[in-house]
């Protein structure tokens, strides 16, 4: 790229970072302003220029207009809602379409087109087969998002690059969410209008403090891989600009007060775990090295404790806070998951195509009031929990165990593999995103995730191994 044309993909970036921001800032002062729908429309000009001249920053800008998307939204009646992340997801796929791909092995085109096949036929038998199209769009979207990165990013910086983005946008998420929240606003709820999601909250209600949302549900996916990135790339110098360590170092309390208010366990408890890990394994380092990193420590350490003292001292009720203890605590919900995952497999199994090609894409989500998906949400105990809980179970009886078994060997390969890349490299990045990906797994054990904007860091994670194999 020469000199002028990089000079002029800045510009297009920095206009479009810009306008989706101000859009951003407007549904912070007001999320029924008049003006949004003008600011995204010319947000997604700016695009659209910025993808001709730089695909690759277009690349860094999506995770900003797919996670503040909702601000804008085309609903398509008893379909789906097309949101101004859509329409950036579309640009950008377009612009990446019909660029080359990393070439895969005989072995990957075989995977990738039983996968294929699987899917499509799923769909096909689905009980609901206009509803498990939508979820295969919405797959192809996600896939050839994905097929985008891998094309795009050609060495682990621009994949660093990557990840610091997203840090930086689900940090500017976690602000809106919070400043929603504190203002009383449903939008922490829900992102449909106000007049469809009754009136404000109240905040001494205990239970208040748990699952709001900003967005999406799983935003909390985002918070957590943020709060891992972020961490390892301070102590492990991923990152080479100090600057940028620092800056890093600001949203980790952001980040983790948003985590906190969400209070999911799914996440809490493996970044909980990993982070301990993390710092008992720098402060062991620290005795061996010769220049060991410990100012950046210390000054993480004091702006994650005053931050979190300022949250429960501050922000949240006693009733809030003896709340967010009962549940932590409380296995309820375990119990609950445990009765569903014993029980949906044999009933599943009365279905020998059922469980070979499940119920259709999205059939979980948009099937759940059939009476074929109740059964299957029936536990053991007669009680139906309305939801699987479990990205592995959904996977089961979404796309049946060909599929599922395919998906998991992918994940063990992969994680095999970028050990691999890491012992042959000692490439930092690597055992970073073995972190996040251990993260993502446990986690998906004990929640299901839909193809939301937050999912789509998580597959960026995945993607890490064909990108890999460029460099070495």
């Amino acid at each position: 790229m020469s000199p002028h044309s990089n000079s002029t993909s800045r510009v297009w970036f920095c206009l479009s970072l810009i306008c989706w921001g101000i859009a951003a800032i407007l549904f912070m002062i007001e999320p029924e302003m008049s003006a949004i729908p003008s600011v995204v429309v010319i947000s997604l000009l700016l695009s659209f220029f910025l993808s001709l001249t730089s695909p690759l920053l277009s690349l860094y800008l999506l995770p900003l207009p797919m996670m503040i998307g909702p601000i804008f939204s085309l609903p398509i009646e008893g379909v789906v809602n097309i949101t101004a992340g859509d329409l950036y997801a579309v640009i950008f796929i377009g612009r990446t379409l019909f660029l080359r791909g990393f070439r895969l092995k005989k072995t990957g085109h075989i995977s990738l087109l039983l996968g294929t096949l699987l899917l499509v036929l799923s769909a096909a038998l689905s009980y609901d087969v206009d509803a498990s199209v939508v979820g295969l769009t919405k797959i192809v979207e996600f896939a050839l998002l994905v097929r985008g990165s891998i094309i795009l990013i050609e060495q682990p910086s621009d994949f660093r690059n990557l990840f610091t983005s997203w840090v930086f946008i689900t940090t500017l998420c976690a602000i809106m969410m919070l400043w929603h929240y504190y203002n009383g606003r449903p939008q922490m709820i829900s992102w449909t209008s106000a007049s469809e999601t009754g009136t404000a909250i109240d905040f001494y209600r205990s239970h208040v403090l748990f699952r709001p949302t900003f967005f999406y549900a799983n935003i909390f996916l985002a918070l957590g891989l943020s709060l891992l990135y972020s961490l390892m790339s301070i102590l492990v110098k991923v990152e080479p600009g100090a600057v940028k360590r620092v800056l890093l170092c600001i949203t980790i309390p952001i980040n983790l007060i948003a985590l906190l208010m969400n209070n999911t366990r799914a996440m809490l408890f493996p970044v909980t775990v990993l982070s301990g890990l993390i710092v008992l394994w720098f402060c062991w380092k620290s005795l061996t090295w010769t220049k060991p990193n410990l100012r950046m420590a210390a000054f993480l350490a004091l702006i994650t404790g005053v931050s979190i003292w300022f949250f429960v001292g501050n922000l949240i009720t006693g009733a809030q806070l003896a709340g967010f203890f009962e549940r932590s605590s409380d296995p309820e919900s375990l119990t609950m998951r445990w009765n569903l995952w014993v029980s949906f497999l044999p009933k599943m199994a009365d279905d020998p195509l059922r469980l070979l090609v499940g119920y259709g894409p999205q059939s979980t989500v948009r099937q759940l009031n059939e009476s074929y998906m109740q059964v299957l949400l029936t536990g053991l105990v007669g009680n139906v929990e309305g939801a699987f809980d479990s990205t592995i179970v959904g996977f089961l009886v979404e796309y049946g165990i060909i599929f599922s078994v395919l998906v998991l060997a992918y994940i063990a390969f992969w994680f095999s593999h970028t050990w691999g890349y890491y012992k042959s490299t000692g490439d930092a990045l690597a055992p970073v995103l073995l972190v996040m990906a251990t993260a993502i797994v446990f986690a998906h054990i004990f929640q299901q995730f839909g193809l939301g904007p937050p999912g789509l860091m998580a597959l960026q994670v995945f993607a890490f191994l064909p990108i890999f194999k460029k460099t070495i």
